[in-house]
């Protein structure tokens, strides 16, 4: 009798230890989901031709990229202003395509860096 207790006692200790482990790691990860949406960067920028006039409902693609995380927006449209922008975005090297109709595609890299926002301006060519 004495045997059932004490394993009906440490059972229940493994049990109980196990609960509040997993308790712990789901809090865990959710303050390092919040850190990591408090340290995404952005990318903006414009799309022109050689005139230097805007290009308007240009698809903006990501085609690589080293960044490590889901990426939520991917390919943002150009206003009338050539203006594009791309948020909430994990650190790292992308590589962005722009490829408007009558003009030559264009790659072009850009580093997000954590909090920050970088620029990058395309120039197209026929």
């Amino acid at each position: 009798m004495t045997s059932k207790i004490i394993f009906s006692f440490i059972f229940l200790a493994s049990v109980t230890a196990c609960a509040s482990g997993s308790k712990r790691k789901a809090t865990d990860s959710a303050a390092t989901t919040e850190a990591n949406k408090t340290n995404q960067g952005a990318i903006v920028g414009v799309v022109k031709d050689a005139q230097n006039k805007p290009l308007e409902s240009v698809v903006i693609v990501i085609a690589n990229t080293t960044a490590r995380g889901p990426i939520k927006e991917s390919a943002p449209l150009t206003n009338s202003k050539g203006e594009f922008s791309l948020s909430n975005l994990p650190p790292g090297e992308y590589t962005l395509r722009a490829s408007p109709l009558g003009y030559t595609p264009k790659n072009m890299k850009v580093i997000v860096e954590e909090t920050k926002t970088s620029s990058v301006d395309f120039i197209m060519t026929k």
